[in-house]
């Protein structure tokens, strides 16, 4: 079993997937001495990857700090957002519709195409882009970063290791508090959990070609409230075939966790209850994301980007294409502020006024990944 946390996610994985190649065999190492980096970003997870390889990219020399843990969760996206991106070579299987039961009434069909990525595909493909803009590494954790009289940041890993830069960005999810401030008064963070598995089974109902994005009907019926009814829950699957399927119970947000054998008593529950007999164990996973929160504090002299800068949607929890998107406009302001004359009171100004309008993009809470009204996702957070 691996545990691991980046990008605002928390998951536990027991998993038969290939690893992917090390950074540090992968990555120049960040050079020790006087060198001043332009840049250092702070997590390994898709968002570090992106925003390091983005702003390599411009000629900043770019340094990329943080424990190499290979990505494990499974990621869900509308087809058309990743090709966007230039990553439809990451898809490792597409549905052609999306579909959403609400009650036992008629589903309501989305209309637009989804995908699973591959995490090793997605990790293999961030990190060509960061080998082939010069991106650098090491691999460690960060313990703080403090700014030196000449206006530099020291950041300062373990074992003492020191790396200069002028700016840091800390990138490395929601588990971030230690090297950020956070604003006071923010909403309440609440968290959506997860429990998952990949199997081959016997008496699959849903249709291969579609993916159930929501199923939320009741299929226990039952009048005894037990402990698990007290959470609200949906089924989420990815049918890859007839047999063979990832179902995922989810509690979507509650200001209390629902525990992880509650999720997982549940899902056996209703597995059972629709006929559903698993014949074999692919993969478990267990997921924790914190959604909603404060933002980072905008008078704090480093940035955030990713989970870090509450870049995860408050009302489903996603984050990875939010961040994916933002890395290339992000590196760009970067790369103009540190271009321009590097006068500390220019590089301060600049960087607060900017950081500023960038976090402002998190509050974007109205705003869902399919055009439905904000009603919609109402039922399923559970916040009393």
């Amino acid at each position: 079993m691996k545990v691991m946390t980046y990008d605002g996610h928390v998951h536990l994985v027991n998993s038969i997937w290939p690893p992917s190649l090390p950074l540090i065999f992968a990555l120049p190492p960040i050079s020790t001495g006087e060198n001043v980096l332009d840049l250092v970003v702070i997590g390994c997870g898709p968002a570090g990857l992106a925003l390091a390889a983005e702003s390599a990219k411009l000629g900043l020399n770019v340094g990329l700090i943080g424990p190499d843990l290979p990505f494990t969760n499974n990621y869900g996206v509308w087809e058309d957002e990743f090709k966007d991106l230039g990553l439809e070579r990451c898809i490792e299987h597409v549905w052609r519709d999306t579909i959403v039961y609400l009650d036992d009434d008629k589903p309501i069909m989305i209309g637009r195409a989804y995908g699973r990525v591959s995490r090793y595909l997605l990790h293999e493909e961030l990190l060509r882009r960061c080998i082939e803009s010069g991106v650098m590494y090491l691999n460690s954790k960060v313990e703080t970063i403090v700014e030196a009289t000449d206006g530099r940041n020291l950041v300062v890993c373990e074992h003492n290791r020191v790396v200069p830069c002028w700016l840091a960005t800390v990138a490395s999810g929601a588990a971030s508090g230690k090297l950020l401030q956070y604003e006071v008064g923010g909403p309440r963070v609440s968290v959506q959990t997860a429990y998952g598995v990949e199997v081959e089974v016997e008496n699959n109902p849903y249709d291969p070609s579609l993916m159930v994005f929501m199923d939320y009907r009741d299929y226990a019926k039952q009048e005894v409230q037990s402990l698990e009814a007290q959470y609200p829950t949906f089924l989420y699957a990815m049918p890859m075939s007839s047999t063979r399927v990832f179902f995922e119970e989810t509690c979507l947000a509650s200001k209390d966790a629902m525990p992880f054998d509650l999720l997982k008593k549940k899902l056996m529950s209703r597995l059972e209850t629709m006929g559903i007999r698993i014949l074999k164990v692919y993969e478990e996973e267990w997921s924790y994301i914190p959604v909603g929160g404060s933002l980072p504090n905008t008078e704090q002299k480093n940035l955030a980007f990713g989970a870090a800068a509450s870049m995860v949607h408050p009302a489903t929890g996603y984050s990875v294409v939010r961040s994916l998107s933002e890395a290339p406009n992000y590196a760009s302001v970067i790369a103009n502020i540190l271009k321009k004359d590097n006068s500390n009171g220019l590089l301060t100004s600049e960087r607060n006024n900017w950081n500023i309008s960038m976090q402002g993009c998190g509050k974007d809470f109205l705003v869902l990944l399919f055009p439905l009204p904000i009603s919609f996702c109402l039922p399923f957070i559970c916040l009393s």
